[in-house]
């Protein structure tokens, strides 16, 4: 329904300025995100899933990056049009991102709980006590033991699983309507992982906050996500339901990562996709996965395919499903 959509992402292009070329990074990304729900965007690396998660931040570098056109609303408002300050003040509060090594992004110097307080003191406008208070029962929240303790130490005292639950609550303290989670599992241990998966379930569940959740592991996306956004060389070129996309999926890239996958009890041998993913700077002809493409026809090297609503709310961009 629409009185549910928190986040609209309208033919997004985010190009980048170098001297190899133009690399269009986001091109035309088209997606909604509801209230409560968690999206998956999913693709191979370089396929655009990163950079259009920075741009909705509007956290791209700029030189060389630049959000050359489209629109991001949120809750109605577009963020690719209001001031920097504005977005500042946003940013955090009515949308936050986790980010892949939490090493980079939680300051060394500080303690948590010092950078856990700033936050609140900057967002909320309220006294450090009462953010102290706050930035504890956040760090309960995402289950820290001992929060009161560890409030006071620095992030390299942490494990790799525990930084990414400070990451965490530090994306939550505001109760932000959308949390954007750039591969927050990658370098972690698959024990710890499940972990996350089900912090992020609870999150969901107990806040009531949607969740982008960018992965290239596609039994995250099918045990996580309620809706899935398959991205390639800058593009959308499949999206809909999880279950409906991957047990139905009609783009060969879909269904060439599928069958890439890692099955528990499978003897056959996994297939890959062949080829490497186009230079962004310099792409083909017609459609960008052509050349890798095992059903490849004359017309998918002559112009680009539009993008077709195969069933409700499955949309391929594939001149096969025509």
């Amino acid at each position: 329904m629409a009185d549910d959509t928190l986040l609209q992402v309208e033919n997004l292009r985010t190009h980048f300025f170098t001297n190899e070329g133009v690399i269009k990074a986001v091109d035309g990304v088209n997606f909604t995100l509801q209230r409560g729900q968690i999206l998956g965007i999913v693709g191979e690396s370089g396929s655009g899933k990163s950079a259009s998660a920075l741009s909705i931040m509007r956290l791209i570098p700029d030189p060389p990056g630049k959000i050359v056109s489209g629109v991001v609303r949120l809750l109605g408002n577009d963020l690719l049009s209001i001031s920097d300050a504005e977005m500042r003040r946003i940013r955090g509060e009515r949308i936050s991102m986790i980010f892949q090594d939490p090493m980079t992004s939680l300051d060394p110097v500080f303690t948590v709980g010092q950078q856990l307080i700033e936050a609140l003191v900057y967002h909320r406008k309220i006294r450090k006590k009462a953010a102290r208070e706050q930035s504890v029962e956040m760090l309960r929240q995402v289950g820290i033991p001992s929060p009161e303790t560890r409030i006071k130490e620095y992030p390299h005292q942490f494990s790799g699983g525990m930084r990414q639950r400070v990451m965490i609550a530090m994306a939550l303290l505001c109760h932000p309507d959308v949390l954007i989670a750039d591969e927050p599992t990658t370098a972690l241990d698959v024990t710890i992982e499940a972990q996350i998966l089900d912090l992020l379930r609870e999150i969901r569940e107990m806040l009531g906050t949607a969740i982008i959740m960018i992965t290239h592991d596609l039994r995250v996306v099918v045990n996580l996500c309620d809706w899935v956004v398959v991205m390639y060389a800058g593009k959308v070129i499949e999206s809909g339901e999880v279950h409906t996309v991957f047990r139905k999926a009609r783009h060969p890239y879909t269904l060439g990562l599928l069958n890439s996958i890692p099955t528990a009890g499978k003897k056959a041998a996994l297939t890959p996709i062949p080829g490497r993913p186009p230079n962004l700077a310099h792409l083909p002809a017609g459609c960008s996965f052509a050349p890798r493409c095992p059903s490849a026809m004359d017309i998918c090297t002559q112009r680009e395919p539009e993008a077709r609503e195969i069933a409700s709310g499955h949309v391929v961009k594939c001149f096969l499903t025509e």
